[in-house]
């Protein structure tokens, strides 16, 4: 099982559901063009789903970014759907930094891992 969240509200409910020994991965969303959901790419919008993370007494372990935008993967021409995927590009590393400053400052251990981020579709793997 795997889960995604890009609320605090998501990661609270979701430590109430299962058993305090229960270890999920965890994918943190982000809004990197979209516009259907996600946490927006900022301190903001990322620091109260990690502060939630923080206090999960360890049932999270954060794998990534969900980062998707999957309109880009139907854009046939290799330039233009390059050219779309940029801004969203640089919005995943937006949040990744913010991510990495927040570990930073609070010395979190690696509950937080962000080994991957997941994207736009195969379509789409070339440009991001």
């Amino acid at each position: 099982v795997l889960f995604r969240s890009d609320s605090r509200e998501a990661v609270e409910m979701l430590t109430t559901v299962f058993d305090k020994h229960s270890i999920f991965p965890l994918y943190i969303e982000v809004n990197v063009g979209q516009d259907r959901g996600g946490a927006q790419p900022t301190a903001a919008g990322i620091r109260p789903i990690l502060d939630a993370i923080a206090g999960a007494e360890g049932r999270f372990v954060v794998e990534g970014l969900h980062a998707y935008h999957g309109g880009a993967q139907h854009i046939r021409d290799p330039l233009q759907r390059e050219e779309t995927m940029k801004p969203s590009v640089l919005l995943a590393k937006q949040a990744k930094d913010v991510i990495e400053s927040y570990l930073a400052a609070n010395k979190i251990q690696p509950q937080i891992t962000l080994l991957a981020v997941t994207g736009a579709g195969s379509g789409t793997f070339a440009v991001a």
